[in-house]
């Protein structure tokens, strides 16, 4: 799947919204915890259970 998505500035941070469909392909729920790792030039986000 791949998708392009525009980030956007709150506050001091940027923010990437995903969308329904990848909500759905996922786990990750509402107010979920997630991890954020680094690995190069990419950043991956895990959620936490």
């Amino acid at each position: 799947m791949q998708d392009v998505r525009k980030m956007f500035r709150s506050g001091s941070s940027y923010v990437v919204a995903f969308p329904p469909s990848v909500i759905q392909k996922t786990k990750f729920r509402h107010q979920r915890t997630v991890r954020v790792r680094i690995y190069d030039d990419k950043i991956v986000i895990v959620p936490l259970w």
